[in-house]
């Protein structure tokens, strides 16, 4: 694996890289941030997008990397606080103009305070979730539950952002320490968890993917 080092931007906080831009196959999507004080934010990727053959802007609305989501042949969407209806449908013109069939399935949440989807929903296997149901629209929660197994968070869980774990293969999962329980779940699930010290990352909100933005990733599972 290799790691890139994002140009070092003062001012601007770089603490949510999964934010500023996703991968979806060979294209990789430069995200248009949520909230006027992260527009900048994108910048600190643009010498490495240069040298992408196929990257590409969100113009329209408002899309951040934490409400996206892989799965199999789907793009998981979330439509809240960071990404908006204009925003989704930018990433789709994208897609069908790069002839990716993928389809986009958009999820909502019932109330504020949700800025990103992988904090209250993240996929950990081929069709397994962590999830805090409280959070989710009564159409979205039964489009999870037809589509995966279902591990739910308890509200300290989420509150303190334990879901926001990242998969490094279909049975590898990097966690928070403090995940005991979750990782013991998953554990039964045929999932390998590696809990990590992670508390100095963790004194801002956020977490393991909060963090990383994978320049690749499968299709079958998100990281």
């Amino acid at each position: 694996m290799e790691v890139l080092i994002a140009e070092n931007n003062i001012g601007i906080s770089q603490h949510y890289t999964r934010d500023i831009g996703f991968a979806i196959d060979n294209l990789f999507i430069i995200s248009k941030m949520g909230s006027q004080y992260r527009k900048d934010e994108p910048e600190g990727i643009k010498k490495f997008t240069n040298h992408f053959s196929k990257a590409f802007k969100i113009t329209n609305g408002s899309i951040e990397g934490g409400d996206v989501l892989l799965y199999k042949d789907k793009v998981i969407v979330g439509l809240g606080e960071a990404t908006n209806l204009a925003g989704l449908n930018n990433l789709k013109r994208i897609l069908n103009e790069n002839q990716n069939k993928r389809e986009i399935v958009p999820i909502s949440f019932n109330q504020r305070g949700v800025i990103n989807l992988d904090t209250k929903f993240n996929i950990i296997g081929e069709n397994l979730a962590i999830f805090y149901p409280q959070c989710f629209e009564k159409n979205s929660l039964k489009w999870f539950e037809n589509h995966f197994e279902l591990i739910e968070a308890n509200k300290t869980e989420a509150s303190q952002i334990l879901i926001n774990t990242f998969s490094i293969s279909p049975t590898k999962v990097i966690m928070k320490n403090g995940s005991d329980r979750l990782a013991n779940l998953l554990s039964k699930k045929g999932i390998n968890p590696i809990l990590i010290k992670y508390d100095e990352i963790t004194k801002q909100p956020g977490s393991l993917r909060c963090t990383t933005c994978p320049i690749e990733r499968k299709p079958i599972y998100s990281v």
